[in-house]
């Protein structure tokens, strides 16, 4: 019986079930060792990557990983473009002088070089294509027929009557938050989100939600960020959610499942809905 469903986020083709529940476990077991009496609740991890290996047609028609159908090459480039915003027309042309070292059109499409090479000036190289990959699955996930459904389904398999806590990583993220406000976890008083894509606009427009309020009903929610993780834009979900945790994750791989998982503050959060569940 698990009170906390923990939900992966991008790039877990690779991985498998068991492989998922110890890296949860081992991580965050480092985390409850931050905070008062902390221990590692029940625990389950619902396992989807598999849906993305390479080939899959959920990320390409074809089963090539480098083709984008044309709306979800328009989904990716609008949300890489937000670190556009701002910029000056001479900052503007050097990104496109810049857009020649990102390798040929067959690895990324004409309209997304000037996005990525924002996000790296901003973020530092390789950045760019991390967003592009966490946007194709969110896409996938959003639009692809029959991926919502299928990872949907897979967390509602591990959700049971004692579930009180809900954690999503990266993509993850979407997809608990998907859930609570398509109300099919009543169950769930506290979503707690890591890494998540939700702060971009491109994001939010594509679930319908504006986040000038929240829209989670009486489930807690706790958003837990570093600002240097590309996925997340560098900011927190507030007023969304209740609180934002800021969090240093270190500059080598900010987004990273494990350092989230590692904090107190990440730790504490998903103790609040624990021990709430409790009293």
């Amino acid at each position: 019986m698990a009170v906390v469903v923990g939900v992966h986020g991008i790039a877990q083709g690779r991985s498998t079930p068991e492989r998922q529940l110890k890296v949860w476990i081992d991580s965050l077991r480092l985390g409850m060792g931050r905070v008062p009496n902390g221990s590692v609740p029940t625990l389950a991890v619902p396992f989807y990557g598999w849906l993305f290996r390479e080939g899959s047609h959920y990320l390409s028609p074809d089963g090539e990983p480098e083709v984008f159908v044309s709306a979800e090459e328009a989904f990716v480039a609008d949300a890489l473009e937000e670190d556009l915003r701002g910029l000056s027309e001479s900052e503007l042309a050097e990104l496109d002088e810049s857009t020649a070292t990102l390798g040929p059109p067959a690895v990324l499409p004409p309209a997304l070089l000037r996005g990525v090479a924002a996000v790296d000036r901003r973020w530092g190289g390789g950045k760019g294509l991390l967003r592009v990959g966490v946007l194709r699955e969110v896409y996938a996930y959003l639009h692809r027929t029959g991926a919502g459904d299928v990872i949907r389904q897979a967390v509602l398999q591990e959700v049971e009557g004692e579930t009180r806590v809900l954690v999503g990583h990266s993509l993850g993220s979407v997809v608990v938050y998907d859930l609570v406000r398509r109300g099919q976890v009543p169950q769930v008083t506290t979503l707690v989100t890591l890494g998540s894509p939700l702060g971009l606009g491109t994001v939010r427009r594509a679930l319908d939600v504006s986040f000038a309020g929240s829209d989670t009903g009486a489930t807690s929610w706790f958003n837990v960020y570093d600002e240097w993780d590309v996925v997340t834009g560098g900011s927190g979900l507030m007023p969304a959610a209740q609180e934002d945790f800021p969090v240093d994750n270190g500059r080598s791989d900010p987004h990273a499942l494990t350092r989230y998982l590692r904090h107190a503050e990440t730790a504490a959060a998903i103790l609040s809905g624990v021990r709430g569940s409790a009293s």
